[in-house]
């Protein structure tokens, strides 16, 4: 007698499985919790922290998961915005103003409790540090995995740091003071360096969308860049070019690798930055690069933004009013990635965009599905 079921299906190989789990794409996070799902043989893989790391080498960048934006409707509050189908434990903080976001860590001054803040949204877990000088006039924070040898793929649950550049009004001159805080001592280094700056050279609220170098942190402060190397414990103030007319700055690196930044001119003109040697070996700012937005964007725009570069990936964010957009620079592919950003005016919210991998070895949760 003929049997009527179907003959079951062959099982794959088991080395072919974490190859096919492998080439899950990066910003289909859903898809890793579905496969996860599927069998006890499958989640020992994929949350083996040795695939982990495989993954996490095969595709290189780690996708945009989402940005996090700061906005006031009577009093600040801050909310995570998704770009794929990842969702953090917790999506929105009242009285938190963000001042950085880099290495999978976000950082933010709880304006309530007088503090600050270090979140990490894969984990969950977040990290409370006192101010290290509360009375300041202007002050500019960045964060940054102090793990040594990180590649910056998959910083979770590691060591970092903390840099809180803060100015103070003296009789000729404004005071600026670097202080540092390192997660593994758990306390702040005070005083490490200072600089006289003449009084007059104030601008806009700084927001620190800064660059990091080897041992090295750049901090866009108004007018000014200010270079702080962690080795000899120094501050270097470098100038903008003479005739700096941009209207929002983010620090990146530029091709070569050497201190660069992207700005818009003109409300739609992309211009990119570099310190090169002129012919005496002294180094001086050079535009090495242009992009027209209204012609590589799908939609033309009365202004733009640069909002955000992810340092080492190449990926600039801009914000216009009909959405947030990203730049590849090496392939000049343009994605958007959110459409109601850019729906108050240029200056009214502080975005900074999370790029990390979601793995689940280091994942508390599991994202829901769409």
């Amino acid at each position: 007698m003929t049997s009527c079921h179907p003959p079951p299906s062959p099982e794959l190989p088991g080395d072919l499985i974490p190859r096919i789990l492998l080439r899950i794409p990066p910003d289909m996070p859903e898809c890793l919790v579905r496969a996860f799902c599927v069998c006890q043989s499958w989640r020992c893989i994929l949350s083996d922290p040795a695939f982990c790391r495989r993954y996490r080498e095969f595709h290189r960048t780690p996708p945009l998961l989402g940005f996090v934006r700061s906005q006031s409707r009577n009093k600040i509050y801050t909310s995570f915005v998704p770009a794929t189908a990842f969702r953090p434990t917790t999506t929105v903080h009242h009285d938190w103003l963000v001042c950085d976001a880099r290495h999978g860590r976000v950082l933010f001054n709880d304006l309530a409790r007088k503090d600050l803040v270090v979140w990490d949204p894969i984990t969950g877990i977040h990290t409370r540090l006192p101010l290290p000088s509360p009375a300041v006039e202007e002050s500019a924070l960045t964060v940054y995995c102090a793990a040594v040898g990180c590649d910056h793929r998959g910083c979770h649950g590691g060591p970092f740091l903390v840099a809180f550049v803060c100015e103070r009004s003296a009789a000729h001159h404004n005071l600026m003071s670097v202080h540092v805080y390192l997660s593994e001592d758990g306390t702040w280094s005070y005083d490490m360096t200072s600089k006289k700056l003449p009084v007059g050279q104030s601008g806009s609220t700084v927001v620190s969308h800064n660059s990091i170098a080897e041992n090295t942190i750049n901090i866009r402060w108004k007018t000014k860049i200010l270079e702080y190397n962690m080795g000899d414990r120094k501050l270097k103030v470098i100038n903008l070019p003479s005739g700096y007319q941009g209207s929002s700055t983010v620090l990146m690196t530029a091709e070569d690798g050497t201190l660069g930044f992207a700005t818009v001119e003109d409300l739609s003109r992309l211009c990119l930055w570099s310190r090169k040697p002129d012919p005496n070996g002294a180094l001086a700012w050079a535009q090495y690069r242009s992009i027209e937005l209204n012609t590589v964007l799908p939609v033309r725009s009365l202004w733009s933004k640069v909002v955000g570069y992810a340092d080492g990936f190449g990926v600039i964010f801009i914000q216009r009013q009909d959405g947030l957009f990203t730049i590849e620079l090496n392939s000049d592919r343009v994605k958007k990635v959110y459409s109601e950003v850019g729906a108050t005016h240029p200056l009214a919210q502080r975005i900074f965009p999370y790029m990390s991998f979601y793995t689940l070895d280091h994942a508390r949760g599991i994202v829901p599905l769409p």
